[in-house]
């Protein structure tokens, strides 16, 4: 297993394809602070996965600390960082 650096981009996993939106992520992510851009990654039929940058480190360590394993749509989320760039 890699685990990469605290970054301000998140990398989140295991979202159902219906649910996976800009607009319901930014919904779940942007109490922990201004979310700069969010990409959506479309890997497989039923899962998705998707990019969130925070404007700042700290914002980001509050959302992972609070959203990793919490149930969204159904599937618990799985948030870490990431050395990935959100285009």
């Amino acid at each position: 297993m890699t685990i990469n650096p605290p970054s301000q981009t998140l990398h989140v996993s295991s979202l159902k394809r219906e649910f996976c939106t800009v607009e319901a992520l930014r919904g779940q992510f942007e109490r922990f602070g201004r979310v700069e851009k969010i990409e959506i990654l479309t890997r497989c039929a039923d899962r998705n996965m998707a990019l969130v940058k925070f404007a700042s480190m700290e914002e980001s360590f509050e959302a992972i600390s609070e959203m990793h394993g919490r149930n969204f749509a159904g599937r618990r989320m799985q948030i870490s960082f990431t050395k990935s760039k959100v285009l």
